[in-house]
């Protein structure tokens, strides 16, 4: 039986609650400004690392139609723009 990894899964197996994320604070000008729409390509990434966020940039760039240097590009613009956020999952039995 496959399990679900949740923040309660690991807290009722003893372990401590995680510290919270401070997420550094935007600039006002980048907080007001409203976001561009994002395009085919910008979604489709999106769409690809959610599925699996270890894909490497030469798989995604292939998937995509765009360079290598153009995918690396567009997710670091990605994770600027607050479109991607990066979490950690502990396996319990690993510690």
């Amino acid at each position: 039986m496959q399990e679900t990894w949740s923040s309660a899964l690991l807290r009722d197996g003893g372990l401590p609650e995680p510290d919270r994320v401070e997420w550094p604070d935007l600039e006002e000008e980048d907080a007001a400004a409203p976001r561009e729409p994002l395009g085919a390509v910008d979604l489709g990434l999106l769409q690809l690392v959610s599925q699996d966020g270890r894909r490497s940039n030469a798989d995604l760039a292939a998937e995509v139609g765009i360079s290598e240097s153009a995918v690396s590009r567009r997710l670091r613009g990605l994770v600027h723009g607050g479109y991607v956020v990066f979490a950690a999952l502990v396996d319990p039995a690993a510690l």
